[in-house]
C-alpha cells in the first residue's frame, strides 16, 4: 500500500473544481502528544486533551474527555485548536474520522493521534472537513500506511493531499445542504433509537412482570375458579430438595443446600415460594481452561469452545462465530453441553459479568470456558424460567452486590451465587410464563431486527449525501475558478451563510426567543435535531437554521458546529 497519499486528480469528485495541495491553504498541520504518564495523570478538570476517542463525523463527544495540568498544558501549546479548526483523526483503528472545533473546546489541546488542519480564510473549515469524510477520501485514508502493519497519516501527506477548492459561496452552499440532510437524517436516527430504547424497556418491564407472577394468570387462581388441587411453589420445592436427598450417589454425606439470601427480595405471589440457586441446581461446574495460544478457528483444531461472549445479555448461547480447542475424552465428557444447560458468566467487566444464558441445540461436542459456570436444573424447575429470573434487572441487582470487582474485572464467585433467592412458582404456571415470554419476546426480536436494519442503512445515507454534494459539476473553467478563490480585498466581505438560504421566516412560526424559551425548557441543554422537533418545524429545517444561526450571532444560544453538538444558553 502507498506510504503518499494518492494522486486524485483524475478521479475526485468535484472534476470541475480546481484541486490544490491542502498545505498552501492552511496556516497549521500538526499533532500533539501524550503528557508523561499517561491517563495516569490525567484530573477531571484542567485544560482539556481532545483524543481520538472524541473526534466522529458527527461532532466532538466529550465522553472520555482528558484534562491536564496547567504546566502540562503549557508545553503542548503550539497544539492549542480554534473554533473552526479542522481534527482528523490520523493513527489507529479510528484513522480518518474527522469533524472540526465547536466553540465551547477553544482553548483545548490534541494528543499525538488527532492532526489539527487550520485552512486560511479561502477554504471553508466544514468543507473541508466534509470532503475529508466522503466515501472516496476515506477509502484513499485507509490506503494509506506508514511502517509494515500500522496505518497512519504523516504530516507531509497531509499537506500534500489534494482537496478541491470552489468558490466560498458555492462552499458555504454545500455546507448548509449538507447540515440540512443531516438533520433531516438525525430525525430519522432519533426516532429509530427511541424506539430501540422503547423495545429495551419493554423487554425488562416484560421480564419485571414474569417474575412477580403479573404476566401469566397464577396457578393458584386457576385452580381456585376449577375447584382443584394444585402443588405450590413451596410443596415443588420441597420434593426437589427430597428427591435430591434421595438421589444422592456422591461420596460422603449428603451436604445440605444453602437457604435462600431474602435480603432485598420482593413480595412474592399466591402459591410461590423463595429458593436459593443451589436448592435448584443439582449440578454447578466451572469451565474448561483454554488460553488463546491453544484456540483455532479450523475445526480440525479440536472441539468447538463457547466462551463467555457467546452469551448474550438477553439470557441466549449464541453457538456463531466459536473456536475450537483440544481437549481428551475425559474432558470432552466433563466439559459437555446439552440442551436446557444454563451458562453463567463469573468472571467479566463490571457491565456484563452475571450473564446468563440458556443452551439450545448446541453443536456437537461443544464445550465450554473457564469464565463460564455451567448450572443443570431437576425436573420441576424449567430452564428457562430460570435463566428469564437471572436476567431480571431485579436479580441483577441482588447479584451487584455480592461482586467483587477490580479496576477492570468483575467476578461473581459461586459461594456468593448459590445463596442468591430465585422466586419460584408451581410448575404449570412456570411453563405458562415461558411461553407467554417466548412469545412476547419474539415479537420484540422482529422489531429489533428491523430498527437495527434501518438503522445501518440511515448510517450508510450519510456517506451518500456527502457522496452526492461533492460529485456535482456545475462549472467548467478552472481558470475563472481560481481566479474567484484568490484572497479577496480586505474591503470585500464573503456573503453570510444566512443570505444563501431561502428566505422562509416569514412563513415559519418561529423567533429567536421561541428558541431560548425551548432550549430553557430542557435544562439548557439540547441537540440541534432535538431543538428542530421540540419546535415543530422539521418540514422546515432551513428556516429553522436560518433562525437558529440569528440566535447565535445575537448572544443568545452557543451554537455547535456540527448536528452531533450541544445547543446551549449563553450565560449572562
Amino acid at each position: 500500500m502507498p506510504s503518499t497519499p494518492p494522486n486524485n486528480s483524475l478521479q475526485t469528485p468535484q472534476a470541475a473544481w480546481p484541486l490544490v495541495r491542502l498545505g498552501d491553504f492552511t496556516t497549521k498541520i500538526g499533532s500533539g502528544s501524550t503528557p508523561r504518564g499517561g491517563e495516569a495523570v490525567y484530573l477531571k478538570k484542567g485544560v482539556a486533551l481532545i483524543r481520538s476517542m472524541n473526534v466522529h463525523f458527527d461532532g466532538l463527544r466529550p465522553e472520555g474527555l482528558a484534562f491536564i495540568t496547567k504546566a502540562e498544558g503549557e508545553k503542548l501549546k503550539n497544539v492549542t485548536v480554534q473554533e473552526g479548526d479542522v481534527l482528523l483523526n490520523i493513527t489507529g483503528a479510528s484513522i480518518g474520522r474527522v469533524t472540526t472545533v465547536p466553540g465551547e473546546l477553544a482553548g483545548a489541546r490534541v494528543n499525538q493521534h488527532v492532526c489539527i488542519i487550520r485552512p486560511t480564510a479561502e477554504l471553508h473549515p466544514k468543507f473541508l472537513a466534509n470532503f475529508f469524510a466522503t466515501p472516496v477520501e476515506q477509502m484513499r485514508i485507509h490506503d494509506c500506511q506508514v511502517g509494515a502493519t500500522r496505518q497512519a497519516l504523516t504530516k507531509q501527506m497531509i499537506e500534500d493531499w489534494q482537496v478541491p477548492l470552489p468558490p466560498m459561496e458555492e462552499q458555504q452552499r454545500i455546507v448548509v445542504e449538507i447540515e440540512k440532510q443531516f438533520t433531516r437524517l438525525e430525525f430519522g436516527l432519533a426516532a429509530l433509537r427511541r424506539v430501540q430504547a422503547s423495545l429495551k424497556r419493554y423487554r425488562a418491564a416484560v421480564l419485571k412482570a414474569a417474575c412477580e407472577g403479573r404476566l401469566v394468570p397464577t396457578e393458584a387462581e386457576l385452580a381456585r375458579a376449577d375447584s382443584r388441587p394444585f402443588e405450590s411453589g413451596q410443596q415443588l420445592l420441597a420434593r426437589i430438595l427430597t428427591e435430591r436427598r434421595q438421589n444422592w450417589h456422591s461420596r460422603g454425606k449428603y451436604k445440605e443446600t444453602l437457604a435462600p439470601d431474602r435480603k432485598n427480595v420482593g413480595q412474592l405471589a399466591e402459591s410461590w415460594a423463595w429458593a436459593s440457586v443451589d436448592q435448584l441446581a443439582y449440578e454447578t461446574m466451572i469451565g474448561l481452561d483454554r488460553g488463546r495460544d491453544q484456540q483455532s478457528a479450523a475445526p480440525e483444531a479440536g472441539v468447538p469452545y463457547i466462551k463467555m461472549n457467546n452469551v448474550t445479555m438477553d439470557g441466549r448461547v449464541k453457538c456463531d462465530s466459536l473456536v475450537f480447542v483440544p481437549a481428551s475424552r475425559e474432558e470432552a465428557e466433563s466439559y459437555s453441553l446439552k440442551d436446557g444447560d444454563i451458562l453463567f458468566n463469573t468472571r467479566n467487566s463490571k457491565e456484563l459479568v452475571g450473564k446468563v444464558g440458556i443452551v439450545r441445540c448446541p453443536p456437537s461436542g461443544a464445550v465450554y470456558n473457564n469464565n463460564l459456570m455451567r448450572i443443570r436444573l431437576p425436573k420441576g424447575v424449567l430452564p428457562a424460567f430460570l435463566a428469564f429470573q437471572m436476567c431480571s434487572q431485579e436479580f441483577r441487582q441482588r447479584m451487584d452486590l455480592v461482586k467483587k470487582a477490580t479496576t477492570s474485572v468483575a467476578a461473581v464467585y459461586a459461594k456468593d451465587l448459590l445463596p442468591l433467592a430465585i422466586a419460584l412458582p408451581p410448575l404449570a404456571e412456570q411453563t405458562r410464563i415461558v411461553a407467554e415470554v417466548e412469545r412476547r419476546w419474539s415479537v420484540v426480536e422482529e422489531l429489533e431486527a428491523m430498527v437495527t436494519t434501518n438503522l445501518q442503512r440511515a448510517r450508510r445515507l450519510r456517506g451518500s449525501i456527502l457522496a452526492a454534494e461533492f460529485r456535482s459539476e456545475r462549472h467548467a473553467d478552472q481558470g475563472a475558478l481560481l481566479a474567484k478563490v484568490k484572497p479577496a480585498p480586505s474591503s470585500q466581505k464573503v456573503k453570510p451563510i444566512r443570505q444563501i438560504i431561502s428566505p422562509m421566516k416569514k412563513h415559519l412560526k418561529l423567533s429567536p426567543d421561541s428558541l431560548v424559551e425551548t432550549v430553557k425548557r430542557n435544562k439548557g441543554r439540547m441537540t440541534p435535531a432535538d431543538l428542530c422537533l421540540a419546535s415543530n418545524v422539521e418540514e422546515q429545517v432551513e428556516g429553522f437554521f436560518e433562525v437558529l444561526r440569528e440566535c447565535r450571532d445575537c448572544g443568545l444560544l452557543i451554537v455547535p458546529s456540527g448536528i452531533g453538538g450541544i445547543i446551549k444558553l449563553v450565560k449572562s
